[in-house]
Parts: C-alpha cells; sequence; structure tokens
C-alpha cells in the first residue's frame, strides 16, 4: 500500500515530461554539506517521524542546481490570489507544482533540465529513451528509479480497471507504446510508427492518463 501510495504521487505530482534539448553545463561545484528545511519538517524530524534532512537529501553523481528567480524564497507569509470565478479550481496549480523531466526556462526561450539527465530519440523517432540522474530520492528517503516509473506503466496505465480508455499520447496508429527498464536509471519506450513531437506532447502533461 505504502509503496502505491508513493508512486500514486508520482503519478500526479511529476510531470513527464521530455524534449530533445541541450541540458547545459553540468554542475561541477562541491556538494553542499549543510541543508534547510520547513519548519513543519523540522518538526516531524523531531518527534522522530522522518530521517535528518542530510539523510534525507540525495547526494546525486549528476547533481543538478537550481538558481532561483530572483532570490532563495522565505517560508511562511500570506499569498492572495485572484480565481476567475468559483469553478476555476485549476488556478490552484500556482500553489502546487511538480518536478519534470525538463521544465520550460524561466523566460520561455528553451527547457532547463529537472529529473532527466537526458532524454534522446532514434533517428526514425521510434524510440525514446530516457536517463535518469542517479542519487535522486522520494521525500521519505526512498529512491527514485525506473521502477517507479514503470509500475505506472504496468499497473496504472495498463491496467483496464484503472485505464479503461488510453489516451492518444501513449499511442501511435492506435497501439499503445511498449515501456522497458535498460537499468536502474533508464528507461526506453518504443512506438508502432514514427512519435516526432512526443517530446512537445509532455512539455505541459504529468504521468496520467490523458
Amino acid at each position: 500500500m505504502f509503496r502505491t501510495n508513493r508512486t500514486f504521487l508520482l503519478v500526479v505530482v511529476l510531470a513527464f515530461v521530455f524534449s530533445i534539448v541541450s541540458f547545459g553545463k553540468p554542475y561541477e561545484g562541491p556538494v553542499p554539506e549543510n541543508f534547510d528545511q520547513a519548519p513543519m519538517l523540522e518538526e516531524l524530524v523531531k518527534q522522530g517521524e522522518l530521517p535528518p534532512v542530510e539523510e534525507r537529501i540525495p547526494r546525486p553523481e549528476d547533481l543538478y542546481v537550481v538558481d532561483p528567480w530572483e532570490r532563495v524564497g522565505d517560508y511562511g507569509g500570506t499569498i492572495r490570489l485572484a480565481t476567475r470565478g468559483p469553478t476555476s479550481a485549476g488556478d490552484g496549480h500556482i500553489l502546487v507544482s511538480y518536478q519534470g523531466m525538463v521544465m520550460p526556462t524561466y523566460d520561455g526561450s528553451g527547457f532547463r533540465p529537472e529529473i532527466a539527465k537526458s532524454v534522446e530519440t532514434s533517428a526514425d523517432e521510434e524510440t525514446w529513451t530516457i536517463r535518469l540522474r542517479k542519487g535522486m530520492k522520494w521525500s521519505d528517503g526512498h529512491p527514485f528509479t525506473a521502477d517507479d516509473i514503470l509500475f505506472w506503466y504496468d499497473d496504472v496505465l495498463l491496467n483496464d480497471q484503472l485505464t479503461p480508455v488510453i489516451g492518444p499520447t501513449w499511442k501511435t496508429e492506435g497501439e499503445v507504446m511498449e515501456m522497458q527498464k535498460l537499468d536502474d536509471y533508464t528507461i526506453q519506450i518504443e512506438f508502432t510508427s514514427p512519435k516526432p513531437y512526443f517530446d512537445r506532447y509532455l512539455v505541459y502533461k504529468t504521468f496520467r492518463l490523458t
């Protein structure tokens, strides 16, 4: 059950976003030794419900450091926002976002790396290979690997009780894509015919069923 809950978070929260882009120069500085965390998480550590932050933070081999838009923010405060009406619940997405395989750059000029170390497609655009950064972890400290993505594919997408209708994102010519794990940090997706804009389809899609 715990495994299912963790993978459900993957399905809902993580955006499975690919793009054939330049991933930029890798970070070459030292791995930080000290980390801060939200006050609510500090309380959970004190209560023994979470390991210390130093144990939860991954020390990935493929480190990616996020540059803040202006500066690192402060916890707390008040946010005020307006919506288009009582039915515009989708406007709340500005409060809860996701980590994608890649994400648009802040100025909209391209894409920046996130979870993916690299994304490649074959010459015929039927095969897509996604390599994850090594050492990533869930917030509870469990490793994040290709198995988590494969779980969604095998037990959610291909489960006709959970997914009676599979969306066109995951198909070509009516045939559902095939996914396999190449190693702990690499998955490969095969389509029956070229899927040249697969990366673009997924820029704003999560690991959902549309």
